[in-house]
């Protein structure tokens, strides 16, 4: 039996619970707390497992391991969610995962239920890999039913369902727009299994990326921290709040209790960045330990687009200089220059009736204007001039923005409407094609919000 507490210890990721002990391993679930501790207690004697803190037990001397050998693993869901039995499955949607991206789908669907031969394709497929089944339903179960009668030992699966509930918040999560719901990430309506596979992708990288971790053998130690409850008490704010914030793009600012501002951030989603500070292993970075000393209360605000994220960020530090965030000081980069030209960016702006404009020239002329109609034309018309069409000195406050644009441009992975400004040598003909461009980029912006 303690043998057996030790594997059941290593697939929790080296520490678990009296409580998970008693449900999972000795099949006890109503067992009163000292009843169960005390069996544990017997099954420990003479074994290398120890009590870390009440209730809480570990593996001694096997420290999880954090960095995974390869980044290669398995991310897959079967079709349906529950099935009465593992010849039932009519479905298998894989990913094959290289860190947080996908390098190869396969999607197998046998309406009569999966033959032999695809469940032994699959076994050859998951060979000595980390495998992550969706965990929906009963799922966990009946791949493991499925696999264990063509392989000799029976797979260890984690479920990323029930890592999601562990490590972000323990709500129930029945279908794969639940959990997109929880990891702030898009919902699908679409029943297509390319796009059920879409989906599962999307949730595994937002989970992913609000921990910080490119591979779900990190995850492990996570699950050992998450046995020690994080409190809200010292903070003048509690999960309910953190939950609350949306999944734009924006700023945040860290306070104190005298609501000094003592770091400034940014974020592509606000919402995922800001429960990653409230997560069990947060603590583990110097800069969050050195914010949740200090920290009293946040503010935030949503912006149009992570560009415009990034500028209010080197601004509102510049402004503030708050003590923990490392003064920012932005260099050129030789290898960016050939991707230099005169150009205008059309990005979504925090008011969605209006679209935001950069103005940029390789010589550090920067400028960036609001528009909505014809209202804002002088304003329009005189970023034109100011960054195209004369030749001032630039400050080196634009060079800096302009600096972080160029930087965010040649790393996003997004496409980005713009405009290229080489050989148009007329003011006007600027305007009207900045007018054509506003049209087209809302038709575009359009056309994604009713897909």
């Amino acid at each position: 039996m303690a043998c057996d507490l030790i594997s059941f210890l290593r697939e929790k990721g080296g520490a678990a619970t009296t409580e998970e002990i008693a449900a999972d391993l000795l099949k006890m679930p109503n067992a009163p707390l000292a009843v169960a501790e005390s069996l544990v207690q017997s099954m420990c004697k003479d074994q290398a497992i120890k009590q870390t803190s009440p209730h809480v037990w570990e593996i001694c001397g096997e420290p999880v391991k954090t960095t995974p050998a390869n980044d290669e693993w398995v991310l897959l869901t079967t079709v349906p969610v529950s099935c009465p039995h593992w010849r039932s499955v009519q479905a298998i949607l894989m990913a094959e995962m290289s860190g947080i991206e996908c390098v190869e789908r396969h999607i197998v669907i046998r309406s009569q239920g999966l033959t032999e031969q695809d469940w032994l394709h699959l076994l050859d497929l998951l060979d000595e890999k980390w495998v992550v089944i969706e965990g929906l339903g009963n799922q966990v179960n009946t791949l493991k039913s499925g696999l264990k009668n063509f392989a000799k030992s029976e797979p260890v699966i984690h479920s990323l369902a029930k890592s999601v509930k562990t490590l972000i918040a323990d709500q129930p999560l029945r279908t794969s727009n639940d959990m997109a719901q929880l990891l702030k990430a898009e919902c699908y309506e679409w029943p297509e299994p390319e796009k059920k596979l879409d989906q599962l992708i999307q949730n595994a990288q937002a989970f992913m990326d609000i921990l910080n971790v490119n591979h779900p053998e990190q995850l492990m130690s996570l699950w050992v921290e998450s046995k020690r409850e994080f409190t809200f008490d010292r903070f003048n704010f509690d999960r309910d709040d953190v939950n609350a914030v949306p999944a734009t793009p924006g700023i945040y600012l860290i306070k104190d209790a005298r609501q000094n501002i003592i770091y400034v951030g940014k974020a592509k989603n606000l919402a995922r960045r800001l429960m990653s500070y409230f997560l069990p292993g947060a603590q583990n970075s110097a800069r969050i330990q050195a914010i949740h000393q200090q920290m009293a209360d946040f503010e935030f605000e949503s912006l149009g687009s992570e560009l415009e994220a990034l500028l209010s960020e080197w601004e509102m530090i510049q402004n503030y200089d708050p003590p923990i965030n490392r003064q920012l000081r932005v260099h050129q980069r030789s290898h960016r220059q050939a991707e230099r030209y005169e150009r205008i960016l059309f990005l979504p702006a925090k008011d969605p009736q209006d679209v935001q404009i950069y103005f940029l020239h390789p010589r550090g002329a920067f400028a960036r204007c609001r528009y909505r109609d014809h209202r804002q034309m002088n304003r329009l018309a005189n970023c034109v001039k100011s960054v195209f069409f004369t030749s001032l000195p630039v400050s080196d406050i634009d060079k800096t923005r302009c600096e972080i644009s160029w930087s965010w441009l040649s790393e996003t992975k997004s496409p980005v409407h713009s405009l290229d400004m080489r050989g148009i040598t007329l003011e006007r003909e600027a305007l009207r094609l900045i007018k054509d461009h506003v049209k087209s980029f809302r038709s575009d912006t359009e056309r994604v919000i009713q897909t």
